[in-house]
């Protein structure tokens, strides 16, 4: 059995699959694009060792930040969670997969889109440019061309910034990713009775902000500093919501306060885009993260 539970950022999912995993005997598979790399503990909100000791978890922290970017693709991702979740079900348990990343979770349920078009050439020249030009510049070409596929990506990924304006600049439909027919195909054979759960929450903005002050009284800055010590400058992870704003901070360069209230801001809108990829998919069932017996009444029915 597979539950999957999906959402925005700060809406209680991890709070819910820990308490649907003691429920159903089950292991907890991370699908969230920054929790799986180590050394973010506190700005990814990852799993604390209480959490750890209420049930396994699978994949947090498991690639290191001196891998490249892209060893967090989506395939690279479908092949480490089919690995795990196999092992999982081998045991007699219970798959609680967890994340918010869109398309890792799209891909666990319907696979890769292998149709939407690729020249290796073109994005070798796209790379070098994000290598000349930076990020920013890419993510104002990508708006230009096709604003939907700006909208609906994590625009601090480079991998997935360059590979969305490749999409549109080759003249495929990186926004909408022919979103038609793509969600009109079954599942995967190994999700067909998975069961995906969507957490959203009405006082989502109030959440993001607490979880936001508790990350700086946590130790995000120390924890953003140890991972600029190891990275070069302008690496990706270093551009994590939280981080960058706690380097800052580190520098001299921010307040606390000032870094929190940019932290909170940049957080709502990853929530929004969040948001509007979810609802463009219809099988997720929108449940309550406090109400437990009726997240587990959907996901056994």
């Amino acid at each position: 059995m597979i539950v999957v539970i999906g959402g925005p950022t700060a809406a209680g999912k991890s709070a819910l699959a820990l308490a649907l995993a003691e429920r159903l005997d089950g292991e907890i598979v991370g699908a969230d694009s920054r929790q799986l790399y180590c050394g973010l503990p506190i700005a990814s909100a990852g799993p604390t060792t209480s959490d750890r000791a209420r049930a396994p978890h699978h994949l947090y922290g498991s690639v290191s930040p001196l891998a490249e970017v892209a060893a967090l693709s989506a395939a690279s991702f479908l092949q480490l969670a089919d690995d795990v979740i196999n092992d999982i079900q081998a045991r007699g348990k219970v798959a609680v997969v967890v994340g918010g990343s869109g398309l890792y979770l799209r891909a666990l349920r319907l696979g890769l889109d292998e149709a939407l078009p690729t020249d290796p050439e073109l994005k070798r020249t796209l790379e070098q440019d994000l290598a000349r030009e930076g990020l920013s510049t890419l993510v104002a070409r990508l708006r230009a061309v096709d604003v939907d596929a700006a909208d609906g990506i994590d625009r601090n990924n480079p991998v997935r910034v360059v590979r969305a304006l490749e999409i549109a600049l080759l003249g495929g439909n990186a926004g909408g990713r022919c979103i038609e027919a793509l969600l009109l195909r079954p599942p995967r054979p190994a999700c067909a009775n998975a069961r995906f759960l969507l957490v959203d929450d009405a006082r989502l903005l109030e959440r993001i902000d607490a979880r936001t002050r508790a990350m700086y009284a946590g130790g995000i800055v120390d924890e953003a500093v140890a991972l600029s010590e190891i990275l070069p400058l302008g690496h990706a992870l270093l551009r994590t919501i939280g981080v960058h704003e706690a380097l800052e901070v580190a520098l001299g360069l921010s307040s606390v306060e000032n870094a929190i209230d940019a932290t909170a801001t940049r957080t709502r809108q990853y929530a929004k885009r969040q948001r509007t990829w979810f609802k463009k998919e219809p099988w997720w069932t929108r449940v309550n993260a406090a109400d437990v017996d009726g997240a587990l009444s959907v996901a056994t029915r």
